[in-house]
Parts: C-alpha cells; sequence; structure tokens
C-alpha cells in the first residue's frame, strides 16, 4: 500500500486515510506517529500513535479554507467588492504603488507585496504589521505579476475582521462552520485539552501554539489566526 510503502521509506512519519463516497465513509484508518521525533531529531521515548481522531496542520491551505471563504461570504452578503482597494479599508496604503492594490490583487497573488517576513520580528500587533507591509517597497506593479505572498492574506484577513466588526475566527464560526455543523472548529485547539495534535515538523513545541481547528464529521483542520497559515483533521489533510 502507498502509505505504508512511504513509511518504510521515512517519507513521512504519520498519515490519515478516509476514502467516502456521497453517502458512506468505506475506509478510515490511521498509520503510523503523530509524534516521533524531538526538535533534535531523537526518537522521543514514547512515540504517540497516529489515531483517526488526531488534528493535523494544513498551512496555507487556511488561504482557501478560511480567508477565502470568509471573503466569499462578504461578497455574498455585498460587503465588499473584489475590485476594492485596500487603502479603502486601511490609509497607511495611500502612497504610490501600494493605493493601486486590490481584494482582487490579494487573492489571486498578484499585489507586489514581498511574499514573506517575519513579521514578528517588527511588529507587536496587527496595526504594526500592516505599517510595515505598507511601507515595505513592491516587487512590481499591481496585476502584472503573480507571486505567492502570505502578507497579503494576512491584509484579507484584516480586511474581513474591519468589515465584519468581530475577530476573523468568530465572523469564520458565526458565518460559516456553525452553520455547517463545525461545532468543534476554532483557532485555539489547546482548549480542547483531550484532542491530540500531531506535530507540524519534528518536536512538539509547536502544541503550544495558538491555532483555528476547522472539523467536520469526518475532517478537521487547524489555522493560524492571521489569514495566511495554519489548518488540521480527525482524519487529515500546511
Amino acid at each position: 500500500m502507498l502509505i505504508e510503502d512511504a513509511l518504510r521509506n521515512s517519507l513521512f512519519t504519520g498519515a490519515v486515510l478516509l476514502i467516502g463516497s456521497e453517502n458512506e465513509i468505506v475506509h478510515h484508518e490511521a498509520y503510523g506517529y503523530a509524534t516521533l521525533y524531538d526538535e533534535d531529531l531523537r526518537v522521543v521515548p514514547e512515540p504517540d500513535s497516529m489515531t483517526t481522531g488526531h488534528l493535523f496542520d494544513i498551512a496555507s491551505l487556511t488561504k482557501i479554507f478560511a480567508t477565502t471563504y470568509g471573503l466569499m461570504a462578504l461578497h455574498s452578503d455585498d460587503e465588499i467588492e473584489l475590485d476594492d482597494p485596500v487603502v479603502n479599508y486601511f490609509p497607511e496604503f495611500d502612497k504610490p504603488g501600494h493605493r493601486d492594490i486590490t481584494i482582487r490583487h490579494l487573492l489571486s497573488h498578484t499585489s507586489g507585496l514581498l511574499q514573506w517576513y517575519p513579521t514578528y520580528y517588527v511588529a507587536n500587533n496587527a496595526v504594526e504589521r500592516r505599517s510595515f507591509t505598507a511601507n515595505y517597497p513592491l516587487l512590481g506593479v499591481p496585476g502584472e505579476q503573480r507571486r505567492y505572498s502570505d502578507l497579503g492574506f494576512m491584509l484579507l484577513g484584516d480586511i474581513i475582521e474591519q468589515t465584519a466588526g468581530m475577530p476573523l475566527a468568530e465572523y469564520l464560526d458565526q458565518r460559516i462552520y456553525s452553520k455547517l455543523g463545525l461545532n468543534s472548529t476554532r483557532f485555539t485547539p489547546n482548549e480542547q485539552a483531550s484532542v491530540p495534535i500531531v506535530s507540524t515538523s519534528h518536536g512538539t513545541h509547536l502544541r503550544e501554539r495558538w491555532f483555528m481547528i476547522l472539523i467536520s464529521d469526518t475532517m478537521l483542520m487547524w489555522i493560524l489566526i492571521p489569514g495566511q497559515a495554519g489548518e488540521s483533521i480527525p482524519s487529515r489533510v500546511k
């Protein structure tokens, strides 16, 4: 089997496979370990065996399962337009180049913004992060070239919060997840102390970080609170 072969070849340490049709789940099984190595890549004394109830980090799929869904909902509710300039929401972007960036550019990764930067070194909050982004030179003219950008999706998360008038997690829960019966969806899986979490990488220090969880009857995900990354499953889907 592909998963078992991959485990033997150390391509990954664990996985959960779920196969289903429209009406039923035909296969749902866990393989390997949820935590196998410590931060020094040594096997931990008591490896954590994978179960179908573990949560998995799905990282940048957060852009789809949270931020994009939130923007789609706001657009459906006539709260935003895709061609709204970002400067309409955040005046710090009122400068040459930056004032031309729209929501559409951010969604399509054509804003010209820097792809990624460890903003936690230069900002203590969202306002400082936006100021850094607005003052960092563009890498290109908005709309001309595609450059995958985490910073752009952070801005989209900010736009959702400003438009909805509430935190991103709260809006997503009220507008989308709760209506779908995703009652365990949240940004803080550590609030559910009994729910095991798969190590994102070697080591277990990430278990203390704050994530959002997306969960359905067969699947669950987690998301870092900004709009760009994070997610997981009691099965599996960075």
